[in-house]
C-alpha cells in the first residue's frame, strides 16, 4: 500500500530516477527497462518523483503492475522539496531525465528549478559524505519546449539538454 501511494523510500544506488511527467513518458519507461536490461543483463531500477500518479496508473495498468511487483518505484513529492529527494537516494542515482510537463515556458521553468534543486541536494549531500567540494557526477537529461533555457540548465549541473520541438520521439 506504501509502495503505491508513493510513501515508501529507496536505498537503491546506481538507480535511474524520472521527474516531471507527459503523454511520452510511460513508453519511455518501459523501453529504458527493457534496453538496460537487455544491454547490461542487470535489473534495471527506476524511480519516479511526481505529485501524483493515480490518475496516470488508472490509464496504464502496465505501470501499475511494474509498481506493484517491486521493478518500478514511486515517491510522490515535489522534485523541489529536500524530504522527497532523499526519499529517492537521489544523490546516488545514476541518472536523472527531467521531463517537460508542459508544451509552455512556465513547464521550462520548473524543469529548470527542478534541476537546480536536484544540483544543489546532491552537491550539499556529497559534500558531507566525502567532505570535498565537487561537482555532483550525476548525469542529468533535461527535456525542454524551448531551447531558451538550454544555457541556464547546462549551468544547473544538466549534462544534455533535448528540445521537444526539434525532435521526435
Amino acid at each position: 500500500k506504501k509502495r503505491m501511494e508513493g510513501k515508501q523510500g529507496v536505498k537503491h544506488e546506481g538507480h535511474y530516477i524520472i521527474c516531471g511527467w507527459n503523454l511520452r513518458t510511460p513508453d519511455f519507461i518501459t523501453n529504458s527497462m527493457k534496453a538496460i536490461s537487455e544491454f547490461s543483463n542487470e535489473k534495471c531500477r527506476i524511480v519516479i518523483i511526481n505529485d501524483d500518479l493515480s490518475e496516470v496508473l488508472e490509464v496504464n495498468p502496465a505501470l501499475r503492475e511494474l509498481i506493484e511487483a517491486g521493478q518500478l518505484d514511486y515517491i510522490k513529492g515535489k522534485t523541489r522539496d529536500v524530504s522527497t529527494l532523499e526519499q529517492a537516494n537521489i544523490h546516488k542515482a545514476t541518472s536523472i531525465v527531467l521531463f517537460a510537463d508542459g508544451i509552455g515556458v512556465d513547464a521550462d521553468e520548473r524543469t529548470l528549478l527542478r534541476a537546480l534543486a536536484i544540483s544543489r541536494f546532491c552537491r550539499n549531500k556529497n559534500n558531507k559524505e566525502n567532505g570535498i567540494v565537487a561537482r555532483d557526477s550525476i548525469y542529468i537529461i533535461a527535456e525542454v519546449n524551448d531551447r531558451q533555457f538550454e544555457s541556464s540548465l547546462l549551468a544547473s549541473d544538466v549534462n544534455e539538454v533535448i528540445c521537444t520541438t526539434e525532435v521526435g520521439n
